[in-house]
């Protein structure tokens, strides 16, 4: 049995995953493509043009953003195709590309999750950024919450189909 039976705002459970995968891949793209601008026109240019009066720690500096973008980058297009994977997903109704979806959000919860119990213990806990991550972490629960309802509810619709199919076999 689905864990939720209806969507956001009373729709579908499917509708409201779509929404979501679309929203989610749109934001992805956006922020992917600022990031390469940032990488590219910003930080790279920079980086070409040090002055002769720059230190070992500018250089370092560039480095490490440079390393930070690069990686960010790879992330964002590991959840556009986890995105667009989970679209296919829902309308083609097969529920094992719904899979890496829901295994990296669940990892990505748990990651928010351990940064939540950092913020709390660490000495200077702010409680602005342990609300914005409470926030976030429970934005993250109900969204995994409709994907796995709707993978539960293909699942129940699999078995039905499959036991409408040896009944007419008999």
């Amino acid at each position: 049995m689905p864990i939720l039976e209806k969507g956001c705002l009373c729709c579908a459970l499917d509708t409201c995953v779509k929404v979501q995968g679309f929203i989610l891949t749109g934001a992805f793209v956006v922020i992917a493509v600022v990031d390469l601008v940032m990488l590219s026109v910003w930080l790279i240019p920079l980086e070409q043009n040090l002055s002769p009066q720059s230190d070992d720690f500018d250089r370092r500096a560039i480095s490490t953003t440079k390393v930070v973008c690069i990686a960010l980058l790879f992330c964002l297009v590991l959840w556009v195709v986890l995105g667009v994977l989970l679209l296919y997903g829902v309308y083609k109704k097969r529920r094992a590309l719904m899979w890496p979806y829901m295994v990296v959000g669940v990892m990505n919860l748990l990651i928010t999750t351990g940064l939540l119990v950092f913020y709390a213990s660490s000495v200077n806990a702010q409680i602005a950024n342990m609300f914005i991550l409470i926030v976030i972490l429970a934005l993250q629960l109900w969204l995994i919450l409709h994907v796995v309802s709707l993978y539960q509810k293909f699942g129940i619709e699999e078995r039905a189909y499959e036991q409408q199919q040896q009944q007419q076999e008999e």
